[in-house]
């Protein structure tokens, strides 16, 4: 099984709901470049990160721990 890492389930999860960076810091209160960083793996989100992000995105936390990734 391949290693997924939260900065690579959080971009697609956005992407799939097509949303902007901008967007999902509109949606989080947290900083468009948080988020840049978050997702380039320039930084590790703290749990309260990830469920704000989740919140934002409309999923349920588990999604960006067990997300079903096809083609990465």
């Amino acid at each position: 099984m391949k290693k997924i890492e939260i900065e690579v389930l959080v971009r697609k999860v956005r992407k799939e709901k097509h949303m902007t960076i901008l967007q999902l810091s509109e949606a989080t209160g947290i900083s468009k470049s948080h988020i840049s960083d978050i997702e380039r793996g320039k930084k590790m989100p703290t749990l309260y990160v990830i469920c704000l992000l989740a919140e934002g995105l409309m999923v349920d936390v588990k999604k960006l721990f067990d997300y079903n990734i096809t083609e990465i």
